[in-house]
């Protein structure tokens, strides 16, 4: 590297890595090299100054290990007070980064680093770092080292912050995982005719599938809730009973038809005493509702301090009590129409309008197609909103003829998998809408039998969210070129993968290289 051309891409000084063979320098200002002298240095501090002020969601950084095995940080830009609350005088030991580098993740970067030191390979690690105010932030180190002719390793690159990235792809992965789950669940729930063995599964559920050991199912009998079912180790509910005029969490669900979460349960006035001496801390319930009508309630519970219930988890507490209320409602015709067959059918057709009633408005897509023709026999209300269709226009037809998959080698793919193992899960799919617009969904399904004859049970989740973040990604990037360009040196940008992600003017006219050449080449 000492005999190319001069430009921002090389270092400013040098800096340091993570591995475990650096120690931390007490004079930091001894490690610098001697090679580059110092009015260059204060130049490329300039210019990587200006660089590192405007570049988007990250910051520029330089670290170097020296000949004696110092470990130190020779640049750090602006966008560090963004992402650590703040910015060290430089040069600084590469302790003040160590030191902010979540515990658990600190054996995976510094195996991370010894590597790349030992065989010059690039350094791209994502961690978790814990900022001066406390906040926890995920971000990803991409950087290129090189060895100087002293034996210095200088690592040149940034720091992304990528906490939204990890946050989104979190959430997506649990959505994912809960909807799969729930709606398996659901369908072996339908399959049980007992209530009390039915309402005692839901409740282990319910415990698993929101991270709370506690859980338990109380129904309205006369003007008291009686539990009904709890999960696993909670035998001391059996039989509890709570009067109308008794202040409880439950009545209030009731009675505003709408979740109770509480994040300090022992301090709450509504609370009882069961509960607090069981170590109850964040608690909620969530009405089970068939209709306009309330039939009970599913409460939680979690024991560990500090662990609250999330949007997420009220979100998927509201459709565990909705499939309560479906499975409940299956289970109670089935009982009548043990007793009167001929109250049966009448009692048959109000439990199709009530899954009629969930099954539509579920925020879910959903369609039922016929395996032997594949033709859609149902279709939900999201389905249709998200594929702008009627339901005439729908429900008869193939997704073939209505052309609602982008690419039919994807939609054959899906088939033939679908009947190869009886289950589909988070196939990814371009879908096309009525007016030929695409969006991108998770394509999860299963074979299910209905009267002798078999059908697919497909749920759709839109994931164009996520796509949109990737295209923020890349206008990120478009901004940091245009940035490259308005400065005066010759700047070099690679990607995670080695390769060559752009350059500016300077640059191509240093190396005689046409403006467009050589973009997608291995460095």
């Amino acid at each position: 590297c000492n005999n190319h051309p001069r430009s921002s891409f090389y270092p400013l000084g040098r800096s340091v890595g993570f591995g475990p063979r650096m120690k931390t320098a007490t004079d930091v200002s001894t490690a610098l090299p001697e090679s580059i002298p110092a009015a260059e240095d204060r130049q490329q501090n300039r210019q990587m100054q200006f660089l590192s002020e405007n570049f988007p969601d990250g910051v520029v950084y330089q670290y170097t290990v020296t000949p004696d095995d110092r470990g130190l940080l020779t640049y750090l830009g602006r966008g560090a007070e963004r992402i650590f609350g703040e910015r060290p005088p430089i040069p600084v030991s590469v302790e003040w980064l160590t030191a902010r580098i979540m515990p658990e993740d600190e054996a995976g970067i510094a195996a991370a680093s010894e590597r790349s030191r030992r065989h010059l390979t690039r350094f791209n690690h994502d961690a978790r770092i814990r900022a001066t105010d406390g906040t926890i932030r995920w971000v990803s180190f991409r950087t290129q080292p090189r060895e100087l002719a002293d034996g210095s390793v200088v690592w040149d690159g940034v720091i992304l912050d990528v906490t939204d990235k990890h946050r989104a792809d979190e959430s997506l992965r649990r959505q994912v995982g809960f909807l799969a789950t729930l709606n398996q669940t659901t369908l072996e729930l339908l399959e049980r005719r007992n209530v009390n063995d039915l309402l005692r599964a839901l409740a282990d559920r319910a415990a698993t599938l929101l991270g709370s050991p506690h859980a338990e199912i109380s129904l309205l009998v006369g003007d008291e809730l009686v539990v009904r079912a709890y999960s696993q180790g909670r035998d001391y509910l059996a039989g509890d009973r709570i009067a109308r005029s008794t202040p409880a969490l439950s009545w209030r669900a009731i009675d505003t038809r709408s979740p109770v979460v509480i994040e300090s349960y022992a301090d709450h006035p509504e609370s009882r005493e069961v509960y607090r001496a069981r170590g109850i801390h964040a608690a909620a319930t969530f009405p089970i509702m068939r209709g306009t009508v309330c039939l009970g309630v599913l409460g939680v519970g979690r024991l560990k301090p500090g662990a609250p219930f999330t949007a997420d988890d009220i979100g998927e507490g509201v459709m565990l009590a909705q499939m309560a209320a479906l499975v409940l409602h299956n289970a109670a015709i089935h009982e009548e129409a043990v007793r009167d067959a001929e109250q049966r059918t009448a009692a048959l057709r109000e439990s199709e309008a009530q899954f009629r009633a969930v099954f539509d408005k579920s925020p879910i897509i959903f369609a039922l197609v016929r395996i032997s023709d594949a033709r859609i026999v149902e279709i939900n209300a999201a389905a249709l909103a998200a594929f702008g269709y009627t339901r005439e226009e729908a429900i008869g037809q193939t997704t073939l003829s209505l052309g609602v998959w982008a690419e039919v080698t994807r939609r054959e793919e899906y088939f033939r998998r679908l009947q190869s193992d009886g289950a589909v899960s988070n196939f990814e799919a371009e879908m096309r809408r009525k007016d030929g617009a695409t969006f991108t969904v998770l394509h999860s399904g299963c074979v299910v039998t209905i009267g002798g004859q078999a059908f697919s049970l497909a749920s759709l989740q839109d994931i164009s969210a996520r796509k949109l973040s990737e295209a923020a990604r890349a206008r990120s990037l478009a901004l940091m070129r245009a940035t490259l360009e308005s400065t005066a040196d010759g700047i070099l940008v690679v990607n995670a993968e080695g390769r060559i992600e752009t350059y500016n003017r300077n640059f191509a006219e240093m190396w005689r290289l046409q403006q467009e050449e050589d973009r997608d080449r291995d460095r």
